[in-house]
């Protein structure tokens, strides 16, 4: 809500964004033991997905990060991609 008791509309899409990346992101879970949505503002691209995983034992994070753009290349909203041990 916002200061005079409107509903904070960005809030709502970042919400709508986390879940459809979640989702669409579901397909790693052999290769990722985590993966991580973060929505937020950003200065230059008015909004950016900040996607956080960690590769499963075994698996190679180029492998991990080509399957991540493959899947989220279709959508116009700037996203980055971190991959940690």
């Amino acid at each position: 809500m916002t200061a005079v008791g409107k509903i904070f509309k960005p809030a709502l899409r970042y919400d709508a964004v986390k879940k459809v990346f979640e989702s669409e992101l579901k397909t790693l879970s052999g290769m990722a033991d985590s993966i991580d949505v973060t929505v937020k503002e950003d200065k230059v691209h008015g909004t950016i997905a900040i996607i956080t995983a960690s590769p499963a034992a075994g698996t190679d994070v180029q492998e991990i990060r080509k399957h991540i753009e493959s899947i989220l290349g279709n959508y116009t909203l700037y996203y980055q991609v971190n991959i940690g041990d």
